[in-house]
């Protein structure tokens, strides 16, 4: 028992060196270690659904199809007029990519607004989407942010904006 406990203490002492050896490796090179998960292997892609939010929550949706008649599989939703999705990122992830859509059959007239901000900050121009706009490919860098937030604005008869395939990236 006592010889299989001292080899464990020896591996983990050895996986130690070797973390702190790819740490000094990134410190000269100026760059950010990679960050792993709390067990040490690598974060992997999560979809949005499964990010702890700190304010409202998005919610599965049983749109699928946008105005365009594209297909989605994984859909979301804000379930009040005035949707916002927060999160803290804690430097786990690099990206953030999807779809916002209009579903298809959208007769509201009037713009809703979709708006992404990360530390408070306007990150992207702000998108105004109607019964006719095309869906929008987001895709955001989060590298130098720690609070990433989702807002929607909506009022009256405004569509409503949806989220497909939402993906944290490591």
């Amino acid at each position: 028992m006592l010889r299989k406990s001292q080899s464990h203490i020896s591996a983990l002492e050895s996986e130690i060196s070797d973390l702190r050896d790819e740490i000094d490796i990134f410190i000269a090179r100026g760059e950010s270690p990679i960050i792993r998960d709390d067990d040490g292997s690598l974060p992997s892609v999560i979809s949005i659904r499964n990010v702890t939010s700190i304010a409202h929550s998005l919610h599965s949706s049983n749109v699928h199809r946008d105005n365009y008649q594209n297909e989605y599989t994984d859909v979301l939703e804000f379930r009040v007029a005035q949707g916002n999705f927060r999160t803290l990122l804690d430097g786990r992830y690099s990206r953030l990519r999807g779809t916002a859509f209009v579903r298809y059959g959208e007769s509201r007239s009037g713009t809703s607004t979709l708006r992404f901000e990360i530390d408070g900050r306007v990150i992207t121009p702000s998108h105004a989407m109607d019964r006719a706009t095309r869906p929008i490919d987001i895709d955001i860098d989060l590298e130098h942010g720690n609070e990433f937030s989702i807002f929607v604005e909506r009022t009256g008869s405004r569509p409503e904006i949806y989220f497909a395939d939402f993906r944290f990236y490591p």
